[in-house]
Formats: structure tokens, sequence, C-alpha cells
């Protein structure tokens, strides 16, 4: 009886030691397995770690989801097990919910060429909510070799304010301005993948090159090996001309059309982040490019942030602001887009769009924008008045220190001389 006890009670405690170790060796035994390219051992690691949650590690499986030497590239007769393993990475560190790996997991989501793995890191991002908003910017402004997948999921997951942790004012500007950046095509920064094919022209033009020149000399008279030495300079040059030629081609030509599938994904997380000091940007870019895919997925989310612009954003717009979207009103940008902006005018104009107002209540051609803009024009012109009025009025006095019961009366009742004293006495004495 006491011996089976006794065995009970050691079971649980060499298990919990041998769990103990496991968790403390996790990192040296985890990169025998990667050298060892083990995808099962690494799999079963990963998922051991995720659901017993080690912060030990959160450093080993972001290493091998970002691999730092070309011995983690995967094994071209393990592909799908490979696959399967860095899967259960990311998934493990989306368990894990742990600040180090919030880069690896958003880079993994941006650039692994696995679908499935991009699924599962895209699925642990989004878990996590509001508090990857920065390694999202973060990534989104750093050069990456991202796929086009990857970039998507990760400007959708920028316009996301929902989940445990939202975003906040100042994450949610950062957010909005990068977005602002895919729409003027500054972001991402083109990947090193556009220009690779380019890079196998260099050897076979440098060698033509050098071939051509090596037989136009030996044939007038050179020698074969001075015209060898010679052709040299003309062939490299050639080859490295011609690999900037291809390189500016092949980013033009990818970049337009891989771009253009991110423009909707951006403006629909800005319309998502609701952030109202986008405004003036998105009216520069829907003026300046009307007819482009920028312009109008501009024009898209300016129609869902202008109505809800209200007197008590004030605040929110500079005078720099203002004029621009001041400017905006006299350029050509459909009745339903000028009518939101006449609106948002007349919440938060100031006397600068008087002018222009009044020049589209006397000239537009529909009706509904005439009326609009002069309604506006009145609330402007009395918003000024008050404006100005409350600069000149006189400011109350602050309250008497003397007790109710004292008032203020000539010292004297036949006193009618100006400049005359007063006199405190009590209310109840006669006059």
């Amino acid at each position: 009886m006491t011996s089976a006890t006794v065995t009970e009670r050691k079971i649980p405690a060499n298990a919990a030691t041998s769990t103990e170790a496991a968790r403390l060796d996790f990192s040296s035994r985890f990169f025998a397995a990667v050298l060892q390219r083990d995808a099962t051992t690494i799999r079963a690691m990963a998922n051991l770690a995720g659901a017993e949650a080690w912060t030990e590690a959160v450093r080993p499986l972001s290493d091998f989801l970002l691999p730092p030497s070309p011995r983690w590239r995967t094994p071209r007769k393990r592909k799908r097990k490979w696959k399967e393993a860095r899967a259960s990475a990311a998934w493990a560190l989306g368990m894990l919910a742990h600040p180090g790996a919030y880069a690896a997991l958003v880079r993994t989501m941006a650039c692994d060429p696995e679908l499935d793995v991009r699924a599962v890191a895209t699925s642990a991002v989004q878990h996590l909510g509001g508090a990857i908003a920065p390694y999202l910017v973060d990534a989104l402004r750093d050069e990456i070799d991202w796929d086009v997948g990857g970039i998507r999921s990760l400007l959708e997951c920028l316009g996301e304010t929902s989940g445990r942790n939202p975003v906040d004012c100042i994450e949610r500007r950062a957010a909005s301005a990068a977005l602002m950046d895919v729409l003027y095509e500054s972001l991402p920064r083109p990947p090193r993948r556009w220009a690779r094919p380019a890079r196998k022209i260099f050897r076979p033009v440098a060698c033509l090159v050098t071939f051509l020149v090596t037989i136009g000399l030996h044939r007038s008279g050179w020698s074969l090996v001075p015209a060898l030495i010679i052709s040299l300079m003309p062939g490299q040059l050639a080859g490295a001309l011609m690999t900037m030629v291809a390189t500016t081609l092949l980013v033009a030509g990818r970049g337009r059309s891989e771009r253009k599938q991110l423009y909707s994904v951006a403006a629909g997380s800005l319309a998502r982040l609701n952030d109202k000091r986008a405004i003036p940007g998105l009216l520069l870019l829907a003026v300046e490019a009307p007819f482009r895919a920028p312009g109008i997925q501009a024009r898209s989310v300016l129609l869902s942030l202008l109505p809800q612009i209200t007197s008590a954003d004030l605040a929110i717009f500079s005078a720099a602001d203002v004029e621009i979207m001041s400017a905006a009103s006299a350029r050509s940008l459909g009745p339903d887009l000028m009518l939101a902006l006449l609106q948002a005018l007349e919440a938060v104009g100031n006397r600068s769009s008087v002018p222009r107002m009044q020049i589209l209540a006397k000239r537009s051609r529909f009706g509904e924008i005439r009326t609009t803009a002069e309604r506006a024009v009145q609330v402007i012109e009395a918003r000024e008045a008050r404006l100005q009025m409350s600069l000149s009025l006189l400011r109350s006095a602050p309250a008497p220190l003397t007790s109710p019961g004292e008032l203020l009366r000539p010292a004297t009742s036949l006193c009618s001389l100006p400049g005359h004293l007063l006199r405190a006495i009590r209310a109840d004495s006669s006059g």
C-alpha cells in the first residue's frame, strides 16, 4: 500500500521534472532539429511550446520563421513537412502572444511564399488585435520582400480597430498615414523579387559583348589575349547597363500590376480607421489624380468620412487643412462629393472659405449645391461674427467678497456728481 502510494507520487514528479527540463533546454534542442532538417521534431516542439506557453520558445521560433542563414531554407525533398513545421511555429507564436514575436509574425504574414504559412500568421496577427499595429506600420515602411497576398493581409489588418486591444489615437494616426502613402504609391517599397530576373541578364550580355569585341579586335590585327583583355571592360559595362534597364522596366511593369491590387484594400482600411485628419490628404489626391485608381479610391473614402464632420471637429483641422478643403471646393469633384465637402466646410470652415462658396452659390448648375453653399456661407459668417464679438466683449467680474446683507449706496442721498465714492452699509439701515 505504501509502495504503491510512493510510486503514484513519483510519476507526476518525474513528469514535471522532464517537462521543466524540456522547457529550459528548448532553444538548443530546437536549433539541433533545424540543423538536422527534422521537420517532424520541429513541428512537435512548436506545438508543445505553444500549448504550454513557454516564453523560452519565442526567440528560437522567431528565428526559424525569419531565417538568419541559408541553413534554414526549405529542403527540396521535404517541402510539405517543412511548410507544416513553419505553420506550427507561426501558430505557437500566436498562442504565446509575446511582444518579442510580433515582428516575426508580421514579416511571416507579409513575406512567406507559402499560402498556408501566411494564413496561420495572419490569423495570429488578427487575434493579437491593436497591440500589433506599430509592427504592421514598421513592416509596411521597411524594405521587405513582400508577397502580394501577404501585403494585402497586412493592409487589411491595419484597418482593424476591433479586438482585445483597440487601436488608440496615436496608432490610428500612424496607420492612417501609412495607408495614405500606399495610395500615393510611396509604400510599400519595391520588393527584391521584382528585380531578381534582371540579374540573370548580366552574365549573358557581358559574355556576348566581350566575345563580339574580341572577335572584332582580333580581325583588326590584335592578338587574341590582348583583344580579350581589352574587351572585358566594354562587356562588363554593357552587362551592367542592360541589367539597369531591365531592372527599371521590370520594377515599373510589376509595380503597375501589383500596386493596383493594393489601392482598394488601403482605401477600405482607411474608411474603417475613420481618421478624419486624413481628409485633406485625400482631397489633394482626389483633385490631382481624379481618373487614376488612387484618386478614385480616395473619393470613395471621402464620401464616407466627410458626412461625419461636425462643429465638434474644429480643433482637428488646422488653418492649412481648411484652406485645402476650401480650394478643393473650387474644383470639379462631382455632385455627391461636392455636397459632402460643403457640409463639412459648413461645420469647420473659416473666413477664407466664404469667397469660393459664394461663387458656388451663384454659378453652380446644381440647385442643391447652390442651396447648400448659401446656407454654409451664412453659418460660417455667423460663426465668425460670434468669434469676433467674443474677442471684444468684457469678461464677467468675480463675485463680491462682502456678505449678502451689505449693499453699495451713495455716501449721501443728495450726491449726484460723477466720480463720488460709494460706501457699504447694512441692508437694514435707513437710506
